[in-house]
């Protein structure tokens, strides 16, 4: 459940926000504490008018954030470092300086650049970066096909820069990501495929092999579980492969690839504040 939150929360993000001044690496004010009531939901809430950040985490899934882009790395792409660090959840909320940005191809690296100033000074992290050879899916179109009845061509009427969080589901990006549905507007199939690789059914790095480079509305309906690229449809809804094929007109063919590896090889617990 904590990773179905956390992973629903980071393709939100992608949806609304703020971002730093040109140039700023570092939050303008930031608050650590420990000691998170279990009650309280793992994830980066969605950005204030004002610039706030908050989020309740692990050092793991900060690393995750901070080091992933468009979207935050896999589970599986964060290794060593101690088991404190993949259990305990801090709480951190902080200031962003900026104005309102374009949100819909991910969180913009200068707030990414935040976050890891932020696990620099603050936890005294200290990482290396690693490629292994690791399996893999290509988002491919599936027999020759343009695209599905479900992946349409932009209709552009999303905004990319929110005026506020009422108007979430005209935002360009994700708009809904339950277990069994996902919308997108204005989106690239690029971040679609970062959107696919946290997914219980797929937890693999997802690559763009369609050659579409433009950018869609799409909605997507399926049986959630582990399924295979070959499952026939389960009760009245296909399971995600099949969906993916059927509704958007794609596919996820396994392959195998290079995925960087971020290795913890540092990090202390902070001062709270």
């Amino acid at each position: 459940m904590r990773r179905a939150v956390f992973a629903t929360s980071l393709l939100l993000l992608a949806s609304c926000g703020y971002a730093a001044a040109q140039g700023a690496l570092a939050f303008e004010v930031a608050s650590i504490k420990r000691a998170v009531s279990p009650d309280v939901p793992s994830g980066i809430r969605p950005i204030g008018p004002g610039g706030q950040f908050h989020a309740v985490m692990t050092v793991h899934d900060l690393v995750r954030v901070a080091y992933g882009a468009p979207l935050a790395l896999l589970d599986s792409q964060v290794v060593a470092g101690p088991a404190w660090a993949n259990a305990d959840r801090f709480e951190i909320s902080a200031k962003i300086a900026g104005q309102p940005t374009d949100f819909s191809n991910g969180p913009p690296a200068h707030l990414l650049d935040m976050i890891r100033t932020l696990l620099a000074d603050r936890f005294r992290l200290r990482t290396r970066r690693e490629t292994r050879p690791t399996p893999v899916y290509d988002l491919v179109l599936d027999k020759g096909r343009t695209r599905g009845p479900r992946l349409r061509p932009a209709d552009g009427t999303c905004v990319s820069i929110p005026s506020s969080p009422s108007e979430a589901r005209s935002f360009c990006g994700f708009t809904r990501v339950v277990r069994g549905q996902i919308s997108a507007r204005g989106m690239t199939l690029d971040i679609l495929a970062g959107g696919l690789a946290p997914l219980a059914e797929v937890e693999r790095v997802v690559r763009n092999r369609t050659g579409l480079s433009e950018k869609f509305d799409l909605d997507l309906e399926y049986t959630p579980g582990l399924g295979t690229p070959g499952d026939p449809a389960t009760d009245s809804k296909p399971t995600l492969f099949t969906a993916i094929r059927e509704q958007l007109g794609l596919r996820l063919q396994p392959a195998t690839g290079p995925v960087e590896v971020i290795a913890i090889e540092r990090v202390q617990r902070p001062v709270e504040d």
